[in-house]
């Protein structure tokens, strides 16, 4: 895995591969969302087939324009919404970011 670091209005930190699958909702998972009830994940990214994909688990997950029915994967420059919040995988620095930003 390349170095990967997720900022997000908390904070910004590495992540491992422990990490993963990283749990984005409420109380509970990894990254914490406005409006998401204690316990619930409205998505996950996963390692799958030596990148990363999105796997929503929930109605409302976008990725880009469009609705996302299933799991997907998410290189850079892929924007997703959920929650009240997008997240945007880019390169910056040498580094892949995950950027967490809440609407």
């Amino acid at each position: 895995m390349t170095e990967l670091r997720l900022i997000e209005p908390l904070g910004a930190r590495p992540l491992t591969a422990a990490d993963f699958p990283l749990t984005f909702g409420g109380g509970g998972a990894a990254v914490r969302l406005p409006g998401a009830a204690e316990g619930e994940v409205l998505a996950t990214l996963e390692h799958r087939d030596g990148g990363l994909a999105l796997v929503p688990r929930a109605a409302d997950v976008s990725l880009g324009e469009g609705p996302l029915p299933g799991p997907a994967p998410f290189g850079h420059g892929a924007v997703a919404t959920f929650g009240g919040a997008r997240l945007s995988l880019t390169r910056e620095g040498g580094v892949d970011c995950l950027r967490v930003t809440h609407s």
